[in-house]
């Protein structure tokens, strides 16, 4: 019975189908903002803070890729705040925010990631080009650039990483892009809460995905291979 379930267990690790297995992995914050060909903040932000002191605009987050979706936060202060329990595998959101037709200057966006109430300095940064085409999927980088953290109260380096290990897993975003405001055609949220503003909505798409750590993965291979040769024999 337990070579039978540890193998089970094994295969589906390693064929990574983990179903709605919890990770144990907190996302806790997003913020973002229009960066220079560099990856430097400019101009403005967006985030998951939601403090009155906070001159960013709020962030609204889908968890899943349903543009009509629930959000999992609202209004302004606490509400605002995010605390997602991600799966193993992948974790689609959509992030919204209250957008504006001024492009100029906007020529990149970037996003930063913060996990387990740190959220001074992004575990997880990147910049992009924003999608001007609802079949584009502009490349996008690891940021090092100047960034906001999740308060927007102190400048902070982006992670230079698009990966990070916590609890001995690997969180990984392998998709992103800042949508200009005539992709999704949708107003669903204002600056500091949800609702119409009169003024369609950029939408940030990201997936992260959380798997076991490559030597992890590569032990657990190598278990399930000798469990096999076992029950064999």
């Amino acid at each position: 019975m337990f070579l039978t379930t540890a193998m089970a267990l094994g295969a589906t690790m390693i064929a990574g189908d983990y179903g709605q297995e919890s990770s144990g992995v907190r996302l806790t914050g997003i913020n973002g903002s229009p960066v220079s060909s560099v990856g430097n903040w400019h101009t403005g932000w967006y985030n998951t803070y939601g403090s009155s002191a906070d001159a960013g605009k709020n962030a609204y987050v889908i968890n899943g890729d349903d543009s009509n979706g629930q959000f999992v936060n609202s209004g302004n202060g606490a509400p605002t705040m995010i605390d997602v329990d991600l799966q193993m595998g992948s974790n689609k959101f959509l992030v919204f925010f209250d957008g504006n037709e001024i492009y100029q200057g906007r020529d990149y966006w970037s996003v930063n990631l913060f996990f387990e109430g740190q959220n001074t300095n992004p575990e997880v940064s990147a910049f992009s080009r924003p999608t001007s085409t609802d079949s584009a999927n502009p490349e996008f980088f690891a940021n090092t650039g100047a960034q906001k953290s999740l308060n927007g109260a102190q400048t902070v380096n982006g992670s230079g990483t698009l990966e990070t290990t916590i609890n001995g897993l690997t969180v990984r975003l392998t998709e992103f892009r800042t949508c200009r405001t005539d992709i999704y055609g949708l107003d669903r949220v204002n600056n500091f809460s949800l609702g119409t503003s009169g003024r369609n909505d950029h939408v940030t798409e990201l997936n992260v995905e959380v798997v076991p750590e490559p030597a992890s993965f590569a032990a657990l291979a190598v278990g399930v291979a000798a469990l096999r040769r076992r029950k064999r024999s």
